[in-house]
């Protein structure tokens, strides 16, 4: 199976020299998305339209609409244990109090539910990876032309 991330353009050639690390706990994410994402953890999705329209959510909320870039890594190459469920899939299970959780509260109850990362494909099409995706194993796709400028669309539309 093939795994897709979306990201910035500009981002790409330290992730080729260095691999896709997980954002730690820099905020620059969280200024542009309203559903911001766990610090030590890289989320991958099985639909590359997905990993696209990320990108390009990302970009449309930048001052300058940056560049767009999906990434691609062969699910085998992965190591299981990594693996884990996307937070989305687990929602229905967070606690109503979720939000004022710490952070090594929320990271706890992800572990625990680590088992469910196929479901979370299945389901959701993502699944979060702890650690470092190297650099030999990420290839950088070739984005067709009228698909960015059609999520850029909907997204610039959805942002007015």
């Amino acid at each position: 199976m093939i795994l897709y991330h979306g990201t910035l353009a500009s981002l790409v050639p330290p992730i080729l020299r260095d691999g896709l690390n997980p954002r730690g706990e820099s905020k620059s994410h969280d200024e542009y998305m309203q559903s911001p994402s766990m610090p030590h953890l890289v989320y991958l999705t099985s639909s590359f339209g997905f990993a696209l329209q990320h990108a390009c959510r990302i970009s449309e909320r930048t001052a300058e609409g940056a560049g767009v870039a999906v990434l691609r890594v062969e699910m085998d190459s992965l190591k299981r244990r990594l693996l884990y469920p996307d937070e989305d899939y687990l929602e229905h299970e967070w606690n109503s109090d979720f939000i004022d959780w710490t952070l090594k509260e929320k990271l706890a109850f992800m572990e625990r539910k680590r088992g469910t990362w196929k479901e979370s494909l299945d389901l959701y099409k993502a699944v979060a990876y702890k650690g470092v995706i190297a650099p030999t194993l990420i290839d950088v796709c070739s984005v067709p032309r009228w698909m960015e400028q059609e999520y850029r669309r909907w997204f610039q539309r959805a942002l007015r």
